[in-house]
């Protein structure tokens, strides 16, 4: 991976999104969308439950990070993450290569009696990217699920543990050198601490 590559990040206007793009930045074309405006180079206005093979084709990305989520509307944001899988999935089967990011959560593998409804929407994107998985293998596409505990972001501001979390920075450079792994294949991995 190199300057030439296009990186796509829905969800990369705030939060951990912004500071995976920046991470990206330093090697790789990055591209953006979110909820809030940015003056972010690369920013796009675009809503994620709107995304399209169209509005791909016109990035022509190589690279799609699936990260927006809010926890203010949970049936809009499962929504939104599996628009984004579903129309990454057959944007890059079509162009017959590429990498598709799943930023998940640890909820997303455990139930999480606090946070059912967030646990359950995180589930629903693991068992669509587990359901597609092969089919993308077949396809020369590489499906990576992420599965951290909770980073140190705005999201999580006034956890009594908020210096314990990981560190979003940390997180993000660990995530871009993953991507640029050739050697071997990432599929899942889950992320306990980064420190």
């Amino acid at each position: 991976m190199n300057q030439n590559t296009v990186v796509l990040i829905l969800g990369g206007s705030s939060g951990f999104g912004e500071r995976l793009a920046a991470a990206f930045e330093n090697s790789m074309n990055v591209y953006v969308t979110g909820r809030r405006e940015s003056s972010r180079k690369g920013y796009i206005q675009h809503n994620m439950n709107d995304l399209n093979q169209e509005f791909l084709e016109r990035i022509n990305p190589d690279v799609i990070v699936n990260n927006g989520f809010t926890k203010h509307n949970y049936t809009s944001s499962c929504q939104a993450s599996l628009t984004v899988l579903r129309e990454s999935f057959n944007y890059l089967k079509n162009k017959g290569h590429g990498k598709i990011m799943n930023i998940n959560s640890i909820s997303g593998l455990i139930p999480d009696p606090m946070d059912p409804d967030y646990a359950a929407a995180k589930h629903a994107l693991k068992g669509y990217s587990s359901s597609i998985t092969f089919d993308a293998y077949k396809s020369g596409i590489q499906i990576m699920d992420i599965y951290p505990r909770a980073i140190a972001t705005g999201m999580n501001i006034g956890r009594q543990d908020f210096d314990d979390l990981i560190d979003a920075d940390e997180l993000a450079e660990f995530l871009v050198s993953l991507c640029a792994q050739k050697s071997f294949y990432v599929g899942s991995i889950q992320i306990d601490r980064v420190r």
